[in-house]
């Protein structure tokens, strides 16, 4: 099962225009999709003066699927921490997502160029919202971009939570 995160832009994207959510179902599969959130939304939106809920049912209700909201774990922040030392183009916000997406094995959706930008130069998976409107002959493109100096250097068990410390071992 394929899952996704949603990013700020993308849950605003979709929710002003419904059609795009018809769009998302149809190229990601929704009825064999998770879509995820994180409580970084739920803060990017009350800031720019939506209601959360809403957006999150309305979103609901244009994918034909459900989102599951997850809370940021301090893991994710350290990690979030680590990614922006080697992303200069990532925000407070746009961090926290991209480390949660990463942490969640999950595929991040989002029109920001810049979080794309970043997720090419670390090689964490993207979709380019605008850009499954677009190609609609073929199937959407994920961005995986190559392996950077800066990510080869970061220890992959502390920046993408695939394993955990051995007993004994000096984390």
């Amino acid at each position: 099962m394929t899952s996704y995160t949603l990013d700020t832009c993308a849950l605003i994207y979709i929710y002003e225009h419904p059609n795009v959510g018809g769009l998302v179902a149809c190229r990601f599969d929704s009825s064999k999709s998770n879509f995820y959130i994180c409580s970084m939304n739920r803060i990017e939106l009350e800031r720019k003066g939506y209601d959360f809920y809403d957006v999150v049912i309305r979103v609901q209700q244009n994918i034909s699927a459900k989102i599951i909201v997850e809370y940021i774990t301090p893991e994710i922040m350290d990690n979030a921490k680590i990614l922006s030392c080697g992303c200069k183009d990532l925000h407070k916000g746009d961090r926290e997502i991209l480390s949660f997406a990463i942490s969640k094995h999950s595929i991040l959706v989002t029109s920001d160029k810049g979080l794309l930008k970043c997720c090419k130069k670390i090689g964490a998976k993207a979709v380019n919202l605008h850009g499954l409107a677009t190609n609609y002959t073929e199937r959407y493109r994920i961005i995986y971009g190559r392996v950077s100096r800066y990510a080869k250097g970061i220890p992959k068990e502390r920046l993408w939570g695939h394993c955990r410390p051995v007993e004994g071992e000096i984390t």
